[in-house]
């Protein structure tokens, strides 16, 4: 539970004000995006204090080890972590993806070895092996989340309900958070989630029970009528959401997906969260600035990643853009 002591963020905030200067600005990733090369890129980063040579070895390693320093500062400052953990149960069911695919068959021992994310608050290893029962006596919500969503699998016969399914659980997690301002950020999450899921099984043709597992509660949009809406024509849908209370961040976005497909809305939603979460800037102490610096520091991370294997690529900063849209 967060701290009814503003008093006790004191500290906390005046370390993050600190911190805050050596976020990559706008101008900081244009430069990253218009680099002439991945080394060029590696550059730009140096002058903010990333690892230039760890990189260039291993992209997604050390934005990890990153990563993992950035919550392990801010486990040992914030008076609670409470915000902490909505991110770090996102790493969780990344993990419990690859748990529940092994359990079903769909990939070997070696693929969850070598893609399990040592992020998060699972152990860094856990015993795959082990039945669900046995999971459940150590971490009882993610064991009966992988049973739920193997249980979606076996009566759908459909692999992408595994991922959607613990998307739908995971956003359904993130509703414990009791702070207000976070609360309704979470909220806004969830229905922007859920309507850029049933766009996008509209464009699957899925069936409504696949929705039943996909649609997670705790929105502010009910999932009862969400599933009805499901059964609706795009044009039918679109027009729904233009009136509802999201239109004006997502109405522009829905306009142009008949050319463009979900790339707009994915940026549309983007902006909208990240208006919210800028929202508490001016609280000059508190929970909120530092749940907005660790925002700010995620989403830098993401996007590093997305740059550089850009650039690695050799795609050309117009293509990084439209990718980083949706970030």
């Amino acid at each position: 539970m967060a701290s009814s002591r503003r008093e006790d963020y004191l500290y906390p905030t005046g370390v993050i004000k600190v911190l805050e200067t050596r976020l990559l600005t706008k101008d900081g990733i244009e430069r990253l995006i218009d680099a002439r090369s991945f080394d060029d890129a590696l550059h730009v980063l140096r002058e903010i204090g990333y690892a230039e040579e760890e990189l260039r070895k291993d992209i997604d390693g050390s934005l990890d080890t990153e990563a993992k320093g950035t919550y392990a500062l801010m486990l040992g400052i914030s008076p609670t972590r409470e915000f902490i953990d909505l991110f770090l149960i996102n790493h969780d069911f990344y993990n419990l993806k690859l748990l529940a695919k092994y359990k079903l068959g769909l990939i070997p021992k070696s693929d969850v070895d070598r893609l399990w994310l040592d992020l998060g608050t699972m152990p860094a290893r856990i015993d795959v092996d082990a039945s669900l029962d046995e999971l459940g006596k150590t971490m009882p919500d993610y064991a009966h989340a992988v049973e739920t969503v193997i249980k979606h699998y076996e009566r759908l016969d459909d692999p992408q309900v595994i991922g959607a399914g613990l998307d739908a659980e995971f956003l359904a997690a993130l509703t414990k958070i009791q702070d207000e301002f976070l609360s309704g950020v979470v909220r806004a999450y969830i229905d922007f989630c859920n309507l850029k899921t049933i766009i996008r099984a509209k464009e699957m043709g899925k069936r409504k029970e696949f929705m039943e597992a996909a649609l997670a509660v705790g929105g502010d949009l009910d999932k009862d009528e969400l599933l009805d809406l499901y059964a609706k024509n795009l044009d039918v849908i679109f027009d729904w959401i233009g009136k509802s209370r999201y239109g004006d961040d997502l109405s522009d976005a829905l306009s142009r997906y008949r050319g463009e497909g979900l790339m707009p809305f994915e940026g549309a939603v983007s902006e909208a969260i990240t208006r919210r979460v800028k929202s508490a800037k001016y609280i000059p102490y508190g929970l909120e600035p530092l749940f907005i610096y660790l925002f700010k520091k995620v989403r830098e991370i993401r996007s590093i990643r997305a740059v550089l294997r850009g650039k690695k690529n050799e795609l050309p900063p117009e293509d990084i853009r439209v990718i980083l849209s949706a970030v």
